[in-house]
């Protein structure tokens, strides 16, 4: 009889170790098989099974351009790791640098809220 709470898939040896599915049976999301099916199309556009957070310019803007969106470090606890870390990255890159986040989280969701009211307009 198997534990309600066991999220095992049958796919467990004798001491424990997990044994990787037979080939076939690998989910189409894999990264194996993402790899495999994609590493020869690859022609420098969006591959929109591969980069789902890839939004293209329209047909019609002046310079075609590929924006990404994703959530960074929405769960991650701001702790006195990540205080290290921001004090790491202001010592190593300075206050300023563009592109680097090392701002408590305050600061930031504000920061990000104005950023995208800017770039929706």
């Amino acid at each position: 009889e198997q534990d309600d709470d066991d999220d095992s898939d049958g796919n467990v040896v004798g001491g424990g170790d997990r044994v990787p599915p037979p080939w076939g049976t690998t989910p189409p999301d894999s990264p194996h098989q993402l790899v495999r099916e994609t590493s020869l199309q690859y022609e420098g556009g969006i591959v929109p099974e591969l980069d789902i957070y890839a939004i293209p310019s329209c047909d019609t803007a002046p310079v075609k351009e590929i924006y990404f969106l994703a959530l960074i470090d929405v769960l991650t606890h701001y702790g006195v790791k990540k205080q290290a870390a921001k004090a790491a990255k202001t010592v190593k890159y300075g206050a300023n640098v563009d592109g680097i986040s090392t701002c408590d989280p305050e600061q930031y969701g504000k920061r990000f809220i104005e950023f995208l009211s800017k770039a929706i307009e």
